[in-house]
């Protein structure tokens, strides 16, 4: 039997015939590309260019791979880990019942997501996007055979939605709306009565909501970013909150999704098909890097570093670029900027200003293309800075 590997007359299923591939692939391919060549790059999508784990995490982890004890775990994580996590979430939520219960861990947020996402949606129903948007929410979307409503977010508002959005991009097909703060593509940080203010108008539409709260941690405000998990029991019915235990960046932490104790087992049950479990080793790590007292320690560190590459960008767009507009990121990794004032009337989107990137001594390949709609005509495009060559 012979195969013919071309892949040229292979259909795909229905299933996965629409799948998108990462936009930020191509910006990590030209971020390796230069530095075999010797440039000096630095890499500022936030995937390549984290803080490495400490000897002690690594000792940790050395440890935990010698225990005979974790080869086997129950899908939805350790025990250890998941009330480490419970108890960690109930602390910065002013003391909210969470218990190990709520509580699946994930081997990234991405896996999360994916797995709330088919937890909460089903064929035909609406689910609203806030854009600019990670892009793989409306993949995950549509792989649960529902349909994602981009939702453009207020300019005079760091480009953050509120019920006024809402309420023109719902009908009554709506079941869902995925909310992430710290926004990915842009930096913006819903506040707590912002975030109250959207829960309302879910409850008010019987909407089912998913929580990305993935990069909460990395946030340049007091503390972590304001979370749903900080709102009244009565607005968070059919919530699911996705969050990192932190140190994901240098490869020893893991995503965990929050819900209710029933959906919680769905979610399981799904990730047991769907992926299977985080490494038990990764998970020994994650529940002793929670407990230990210098987490907080290694976060303010992770935190502080994001900080810096922020301040740099910034500093570097105001000093060079003046006049050209972007949101001011408050958390997160992302940086969205203008781009139709480039190059005349030949650029209006990410995909051809990555066609021209030398100006004013620098280069500055940009890929993005989250907005994928009514953001995007207006002239905005995500940064996530793929590159920044200094001069």
């Amino acid at each position: 039997m012979t195969m013919d590997m071309s892949g040229g007359g292979f259909r795909p299923s229905i299933n996965v015939a629409r799948l998108e591939s990462s936009p930020l692939a191509p910006v990590l391919r030209e971020v390796q590309r230069r530095r075999a060549t010797g440039e000096a790059v630095l890499d500022l999508t936030g995937l390549g260019s984290a803080e490495p784990p400490s000897r002690a995490d690594l000792e940790t982890l050395t440890a935990a791979l010698k225990r005979p004890d974790g080869a086997d775990v129950a899908v939805e994580g350790t025990l250890a880990l998941r009330a480490a996590v419970a108890r960690h979430l109930s602390l910065r939520s002013g003391g909210r019942p969470v218990n190990a219960d709520h509580v699946v861990v994930a081997g990234s947020a991405h896996q999360g997501i994916f797995a709330a996402c088919f937890a909460l949606f089903g064929p035909g129903e609406r689910v609203l996007v806030p854009t600019p948007s990670w892009w793989g929410v409306g993949a995950a979307v549509r792989l649960a055979r529902a349909m994602p409503d981009a939702v453009p977010g207020d300019e005079e508002w760091s480009l953050k939605v509120g019920r006024g959005e809402l309420d023109r991009a719902a009908d009554l097909r709506t079941r869902g709306l995925v909310l992430s703060s710290p926004v990915e593509a842009t930096g913006a940080v819903y506040t707590a009565a912002e975030l109250a203010t959207i829960l309302e108008w879910a409850r008010e539409r019987d909407v089912r909501v998913l929580a990305d709260e993935s990069a909460r941690m990395v946030h340049f405000g007091s503390g972590p970013a304001p979370s749903v998990l900080d709102l009244p029991d009565d607005l968070l019915h059919d919530t699911v909150v996705v969050w990192t235990t932190g140190a994901v960046e240098a490869g020893l932490g893991v995503a965990t999704v929050v819900a209710s104790t029933d959906l919680a087992r769905i979610i399981g049950r799904l990730q047991a098909v769907a992926a299977g479990g985080a490494p038990p080793a990764l998970q020994a790590v994650a529940a002793e890097l929670l407990a230990d007292e210098r987490f907080e320690e290694q976060e303010a560190r992770r935190v502080a570093l994001a900080r810096k590459r922020r301040d740099l960008v910034v500093q570097r767009f105001r000093r060079h670029l003046p006049g050209v507009e972007f949101v001011e990121p408050l958390g997160g990794y992302g940086l969205f900027f203008r781009v139709d004032g480039f190059f005349g009337d030949e650029v209006w989107s990410g995909v051809t200003f990555c066609e021209h990137s030398a100006f004013e001594g620098y280069e500055l390949p940009v890929h993005g293309d989250h907005t994928r709609g009514p953001c995007e005509e207006k002239g905005w495009d995500d940064v996530l800075l793929g590159l920044l060559a200094a001069a």
